[in-house]
């Protein structure tokens, strides 16, 4: 084989010599020498001070004046004698010390600055093609040094300081043995850093230059032939396979991306490889077409044929090297237990199939892609994804990728829906797509995949808008088929239809009712509990739509055209016939609607709407014009004539609208949102009062006619914002005062001028027709102060409004089930007219009325009626009164005493004696109990057979979104109408009405009933604490965290297990022992004494249940309890020293006392032995602090320095002084416990010069002993302290540190590499 040339820069050398750091560092400092020239050769060309000026701008960064004077003072080579002696002053090193880093690294890293090819790499302004072809061309002459400063090269990228000779790069079986000394040497280290992974600035672009010069130096080996004809592969497979084993984390993840990088510069190769040859081959067939006639070969044929030979065979070693290093490397790092060194291996993976598809994509090569898409760590399945976008982007190469695609692709939409990282759900949104695009996904898994649309987060939601549009062109353009010529008309009409039936298909929720459930409107059960949970699946469905209109606002076109949408909406989409006109006014004397289009007033079957789809176009209007007015919002003109131009069109269609729609109460209720965006002045600029009072007047008919708390609440905040409109005051307030007169008529009417109401007998018929008129009363009194309306009797002539409320609210006694809503209705009634008429009363007070003490009279007497009537359901036990009843009165009751928690008028006052405090407590700690046996009870009775619709009820949509059947549509119900309770009790403790040792009572349930239950409790944890703090009582903390862990422990042993919640409750609990102030600086702290307090009380506490239970022989019950210490564990944080002896005194003390002896050699005690070892590592916390003192040897057992002879002996010391009332003269105290220093990491070879004696097996019989003791640094100690209670198992074995600072994991967890 000819030699090929050598490629030099525009320096001419005429002997070439070895490749080393000596030569290359004498011309770099000459080059930067003195200040003077940069060198003194004049064949020096003009790119190399171009080169050294960038040099100098990475290595020295300097920006004084007197560095660029001296910088240019070097390139024209004539310096003023005045300035040189300025720079003399300051030292003939000042110039050369910034130009340091451009031969070695910072001064604060550790890795030797002797390689020239890692000084290269790690200055980003080398030229690393100069050093490549350099380094390739000393290969040639010197190929065993050269090879081995590649090899140097790599230990120094590895973080090693170890170099290699000649002999030992090219000597394949000493390998092995030279990585293992350079490991062993790398172990002394404190903390290994190496390149790839530090965080030092000078190595913030390390890693590009590294796969850079990689690539530079396949691609220069390829082209020069070194390749092929050299070791250079041969050295780098062996060294890099070897290290890529290696059980140090720098060795093994360095040699990784090196083998990576170098595979994908082979990659590269063989794509060129394989271009030339299908370029030399079909030269050689042109050729052969040419001289079919002709006998006589020629020279160019026999060039061809050697050059197909050429690339044949270097293709084959091509080959060879990518199977030996993906073999090598890849199949066992792609499983790697460090997830950094998986996800490079993913990426280079990803980079190897774009670069040479034909070889990685015929393979079997993607599998290893679909195996990581179920890795634990984000980053590798981020990595997976995005390997997988740059292959599906091959559309030519797509055809491969049908067996792959089928397989994985239900993973794939799974990560799509529920991939706790975001931004991998994003990039799995774009895979599917491309995979949609090759026709590959079929309509269930399209229409799993565009139900993505109604996502929580934003960002999916508008990644999937882009496929939703491709569905819904293709769902117009199936449905367009239908008609021979579709006009434009029908092409927007038939896009409406699809899209509302889209958007119907995929917001339809399983719970959704039907259409035959609107019929039965007034039922007590839509008024009652369940209404809560109705109302939230109503706003829930609202802003689904809004959420979707607004994702595919900029992808859908159709979505602009509000005006077409409304013309389409206004038509009669339910007759029979296609010759319906469109609807005219409802209302005789109005004009009738203009044609929305020339002569078209019939509805074409091809775009009729459902009813389902008319509803949910209906949001989609609602949501546009939100969307149209948020556009122009920003400049006051645009809003102005967009908001006008909405409200000319809603003028005339509100009324068509609402008589269309009035029978439906979920689309009555989006058309009563309308009047909020409308400007309702135009009403009177445009000269229709007369509309704008038919206006009201549907309003009011929907309010009057329907009994759902959405409608009717809705129709209020319409009413709310009529009363907005000033210019028309005087239509506002007669429409608002016949409602009230109709109120008024219809409450009488339906009593019948019954005397005693609370025992008159009421019909079904009648029952519902109350709880809807007391429904709308409640909701029309929390918005408008109706005293006066109320109070109204006609002079005696009729029962006033509160003798009629009074008496509903009387029947609560009753005990009827089916008049609990009317009764709940009726008292919040009674409660709002308290609040309005105490409104009242503060603003005659201001007013300086003469009336004063009149009102404050009579108001003190009803609000004392009411106070009494709400304590007798809720805390009396005379009533027949539900469940239900006494719940609703509870809550009214606490509210009612936080109206006037801070009031500053003693007679206005109404405080919560400690009776009532007591009561309130227990009724809301039965109430959690009821709550979390009708939730739990529920889901036992459901039993195993029912074990998929409990995962459906209570496990969320991949995506994030709940998927509620009507199971959990019944647990949202209990758990809304739960909260309500909840909120109430939390605004009495809070507002100072109730005590906050009462708040203890929520506390045992944490972590049971939901999210939303804990944050309570973590509030109500603040709140103990803070006040226990603030008012220098801690007797509350103490108290608290008892009670809590106590009902806590008693829940546990009720519910037959021992769960994570306890752990969680005594972490949280835990945080009462310290009071933090900004950015978590300590204010105050829990005195050890009131810790130890805690723990006397709960130690006794277990130790007389374990008693009973070992009465009783119930040995299961004992372990249960027995395992209760555990979570004891995490309250010794805050005792000191002589407390946590006290505390473990105590514990032996009232172990003692119960006859309770702790066997050695059982299980069942284990978390009494992890209780007494935190106690124990608590005692000697303080005395473990050497301050720089040098260590001692441990003692042998029996002598007189033995620390656990003098903790035993101290021990004794308080056991006896607690047991006697008058206290002897103190025993002379024994002296400290024996401490060594800590060991540094850093110290050489991690050696000990007095290693601790192992302890006699006797000395601690309540501990574990192994035969063998390890040595342990104060910081292990630390570390064992804060035992993790998330683990059933406190004996497991810690991993311990080795001499060298690393973790060693023991051989039944063996780490796999």
């Amino acid at each position: 084989m000819t030699s090929v040339a050598p490629r030099r820069s525009a320096r001419d050398r005429k002997n070439v010599q070895y490749f080393s750091a000596e030569d290359t560092g004498r011309k770099r400092k000459r080059a930067g020498s003195d200040g003077e020239d940069l060198a003194d050769d004049t064949s020096d060309s003009p790119s190399e001070a171009e080169q050294d000026e960038q040099e100098d701008d990475f290595d020295a960064k300097k920006s004084s004046a007197g560095a660029a004077t001296r910088k240019s003072r070097a390139k024209t080579g004539g310096p003023s004698p005045t300035k040189k002696s300025r720079t003399t002053k300051q030292g003939p090193k000042a110039p050369r010390k910034p130009r340091a880093p451009k031969d070695a690294p910072a001064q604060n890293i550790s890795i030797l600055d002797d390689n020239p090819l890692f000084n290269a790499v790690l200055n980003p302004a080398a030229a690393l093609q100069s050093t490549v072809e350099d380094f390739l061309q000393s290969l040639e002459y010197n190929p065993n040094p050269s090879l081995a400063e590649l090899v140097t090269f790599i230990l120094r990228c590895c973080g090693s300081n170890d170099t290699v000779d000649a002999d030992q790069a090219v000597d394949a079986d000493g390998i092995v043995d030279a990585l293992d000394h350079f490991t062993e040497s790398l172990k002394n280290i404190e903390t290994p850093i190496y390149p790839l992974t530090s965080k030092n600035p000078a190595f913030k672009k390390f890693r590009k230059s590294l796969c850079e010069f990689l690539h530079k130096l396949i691609d220069s080996a390829a082209e020069m032939g070194t390749l092929y004809s050299s070791e250079l592969m041969d050295v780098l497979k062996r060294w890099v396979i070897s290290m890529s084993s290696s059980h140090i984390r720098s060795f093994r993840h360095t040699a990784t991306v090196i083998a990576l990088e170098i595979q994908t510069g082979l990659c590269q190769v063989a794509a060129s490889l394989e271009k030339e040859s299908d370029r030399v081959g079909r030269q050689r067939e042109g050729d052969k077409k040419r001289k079919a006639g002709n006998k006589t070969g020629g020279a160019k044929s026999k060039e061809l044929e050697l050059k197909a030979n050429e690339l044949r065979e270097h293709r084959m070693k091509v080959a060879a090297m990518l199977k030996e290093f993906f073999n090598g490397v890849f199949i066992h790092r792609y499983r790697d237990t460090d997830g950094l060194i998986r996800a490079d291996c993913v990426k280079a993976l990803g980079a190897w199939l774009k670069k040479f598809p034909s070889e990685f994509l015929a393979g079997d090569y993607l599998r290893y892609i679909g195996w990581v898409l179920s890795d634990l760590t984000p980053t590798v399945r981020v990595e997976a994804v995005r390997a997988l976008d740059g292959v599906y982007a091959q559309t030519e190469h797509t055809n491969g990728l049908n067996h792959f695609t089928e397989r994985f692709k239900s993973r794939l939409l799974q990560m799509a829906k529920g991939d706790t990282d975001l931004s991998i759900r994003v990039a799995v949104i774009k895979v599917l797509s491309a995979i949609d695009e090759q026709s590959l996904l079929d309509d269930e898994e399209r229409d799993e995949f565009c139900s993505l649309v109604k996502d929580s987060e934003a960002r999916v939601r508008n990644a999937i808008a882009p496929f939703v549009k491709i569905v819904f062109d293709e769902m117009v353009e199936a449905k367009l088929v239908e008609k021979s010529k579709p006009t434009d008309l029908d092409q927007q009409r038939v896009g409406f239809k699809v899209l509302g039936s889209l958007l119907a298909n995929l917001l339809r929720t399983p719970h959704e009712p039907d259409s035959t459930d609107n019929e039965n409107d007034g039922n007590g059960d839509e008024l009652g509990q369940s209404a809560y949970a109705n109302e939230l699946y109503q706003h829930d469905l609202s802003s689904d739509i809004s959420q979707v209109v607004f994702s595919l606002w900029s992808e859908f076109d159709i979505l602009q055209d509000w005006e077409g949408l409304l013309e389409m909406l206004l038509l009669d989409h339910s007759a029979a016939d296609n010759e319906a006109p469109i609807l005219s006014s409802p209302r005789k004397g109005r004009k009738k609607a203009a044609k929305p289009d020339g002569d078209e007033v019939t509805v074409d079957d091809l775009w009729r709407l459902e009813d389902q789809e008319e509803g949910a176009l209906l949001e989609v209007l609602i949501s546009i014009l939100r969307l149209s007015q948020d556009a122009a919002s920003g400049k006051k003109e645009a809003e102005d004539k967009v908001t006008n131009e909405i409200s000319r069109q809603l003028i005339n269609a509100l009324p068509r609208l609402f008589h269309r729609h009035q029978t439906d109460e979920k689309r009555i209720e989006q058309v009563l949102r309308l009047p909020h965006l409308m400007n309702l002045d135009l009403y009177l600029d445009m000269r229709m009062v007369t509309n704008y009072s038919a206006l009201w007047d549907d309003i009011i008919k929907q309010f009057l006619s329907h009994t759902s708390l959405s409608v009717l609440r809705q129709a209020m905040a319409a009413m709310q914002r009529c009363m907005t409109c000033v210019a028309l005051a005087k239509t506002n307030s007669e429409k608002i005062s016949d409602l009230e007169e109709d109120l008024s008529v219809s409450l009488r009417e339906v009593v019948g001028g019954r005397d005693e109401i609370d025992l008159a007998t009421f019909s079904d018929d009648e029952v519902l027709t109350l709880t809807s008129l007391a429904a709308r009363i409640s909701i029309l009194l929390a918005q408008r102060d109706m005293v006066l309306w109320i109070e109204e009797d006609e002079g005696g002539n009729q029962s006033s409004g509160w003798d009629i409320i009074n008496g509903l609210f009387d029947r609560g006694r009753l005990g009827h089930k089916h008049e609990e809503a009317l009764f709940g209705h009726a008292a919040q009634v009674l409660l709002f007219y308290t609040m309005w008429k105490y409104h009242r009363l503060q603003r005659a007070e201001a007013d300086n009325d003469g009336q004063t003490a009149s009102m404050q009279e009579a108001f003190l007497t009803n609000r004392d009626l009411l106070r009494g009537k709400l304590a007798d359901f809720a805390l009396g036990s005379q009533s027949n009164a539900t469940e239900m009843v006494k719940t609703t009165a509870f809550r009214c009751y606490l509210d009612l005493h936080i109206l006037f928690c801070g009031t500053d008028d003693p007679a206005l006052a109404l405080p919560l004696d400690d009776e009532d405090q007591y009561r309130c407590a227990g009724l809301m700690q039965a109430e959690i109990e009821r709550y979390y046996e009708s939730v739990h009870g529920d889901s036992k009775r459901r039993g195993e057979d029912e074990d998929d619709d409990a995962d459906d009820d209570e496990d969320a949509d991949e995506n994030g979104t709940k998927v509620l059947n009507s199971r959990s549509h019944a647990l949202l119900a209990k758990e809304y109408a739960f909260m309500a309770i909840v909120s109430s009790f939390m605004r009495a403790l809070l507002g100072g009405q109730i005590h906050p040792r009462h708040g203890a009572n929520l506390l045992p349930f944490y972590s049971r009933l939901g999210a939303q239950f804990d944050i309570c409790c973590k509030k109500v944890v603040g709140w103990i604490r803070d006040e226990g703090f603030a008012k220098d009582e801690p007797d509350i903390v103490v108290e608290a965290v008892s009670q809590a862990m106590q009902d806590a422990f008693a829940l546990s042993l009720e519910l037959k297990k021992v769960d994570a919640a306890l752990n969680r409750l005594a972490k949280l609990l835990v945080t009462m022992f310290t009071l933090r102030g900004t950015h978590l600086t300590v204010l105050k702290r829990l005195s050890s004494a009131h810790i130890v307090e805690i723990h006397l009380k709960l130690t006794t506490w277990l130790a007389q249940r374990i008693h009973e239970y070992d009465k009783e022989d119930a040995h299961t019950l004992l372990k249960r309890t027995a395992d209760l210490f555990k979570f004891l564990v995490a309250l010794v944080n805050g005792l000191d020293t002589k407390d946590a002896v006290r505390t473990k005194a105590l514990l032996t003390q009232h172990l003692a006392e119960n006859k309770i002896e702790v066997s050695a050699n059982s299980d069942t005690w284990d978390s009494l032995r992890a209780y007494e070892k935190k106690l124990g590592a608590a005692s000697t916390k303080d005395k473990a602090a050497t301050n720089g003192k040098p260590r001692k040897k441990k003692p042998l057992p029996g002598h007189e320095d033995d620390p656990t002879s003098a903790e035993e002996s101290e021990v004794e010391r308080l056991v006896d002084s607690d047991a006697e009332e008058a206290h002897p003269a103190s025993p002379p105290r024994p002296r400290p416990r024996p401490t060594r220093k800590a060991r540094q990491l850093s110290a050489p070879n991690g050696a000990d010069d007095n290693p601790p004696t192992p302890p006699h097996p006797q000395s601690q019989p309540t501990q574990s002993s192994s035969p063998r003791k390890r040595r342990r640094s104060a910081a292990m100690d630390e570390e064992d302290n804060a035992i993790d209670l998330d683990h059933e198992d406190f004996n497991t074995p810690s991993r311990e540190p080795t001499p060298a600072g690393e973790i060693i994991v023991p051989k039944k967890k063996r780490v796999r590499h």
